[in-house]
């Protein structure tokens, strides 16, 4: 890898915090620096699917209120519930191939919709925004609309789901592939949806 210099003017509190760090892990002060720029950046697009790098390098520029739309967006109940009921006609052997095709699209959309949340998330932390914790999360209201959703730990993943709350309502549960589906914040934190 080339490696190139750059000479930075910080504030002098930044510097002695940098220096205390550095002092704190027995590392020189330019590693700690380089880390700290390194683990701060949005993951680099090179990664992700090639057709979502462009719609990602947007995020980078976007206003603050709108990365934060991205971030708090959900996939519509009326896609859910679609997506619901193709998975268990999947389950069931019935999917015709019109619907092997619809699912794949919903599957599309929500993997989409997830890398693009994620990555919002990713650039709000670089520019500064508070990044909200796993019990701070809608996710009752946005996903799991008739549930009680628990998160507690878990050996495996980190969180566990556990719900419905209303046992009148036969399809109120949890999508099926909420319980498998796993993606870590930005923060670090695991979350389950």
């Amino acid at each position: 890898m080339t490696v190139r210099t750059l000479t930075l003017s910080l504030p002098e509190p930044i510097y002695r915090y940098l220096e205390q760090m550095a002092a704190a892990t027995r590392r020189p002060v330019e590693q700690v620096a380089q880390e700290s720029i390194v683990g701060n950046l949005p993951p680099s697009v090179a990664s992700m699917p090639v057709e979502a790098q462009g719609e990602l390098l947007k995020l980078q520029s976007m206003p603050i209120d709108e990365l934060q739309r991205i971030a708090a967006s959900h996939v519509s109940p009326v896609q859910q519930a679609r997506h619901q009921q193709l998975l268990e006609k999947n389950a069931s052997g019935t999917l015709t191939p019109a619907d092997r095709a619809e699912l794949a699209a919903l599957r599309t959309s929500a993997d989409r919709m997830m890398l693009c949340k994620a990555y919002a998330w990713a650039v709000l932390r670089w520019c500064g925004q508070p990044i909200p914790t796993l019990n701070e999360l809608p996710l009752e209201a946005a996903y799991f609309p008739c549930q009680t959703v628990t998160l507690a730990p878990h050996a495996s993943a980190g969180v566990s789901i556990t719900g419905p709350n209303d046992r009148s309502a036969p399809t109120c549960r949890p999508p099926a592939w909420a319980p498998r589906w796993r993606c870590t914040l930005p923060t670090g934190a695991a979350c389950p949806w």
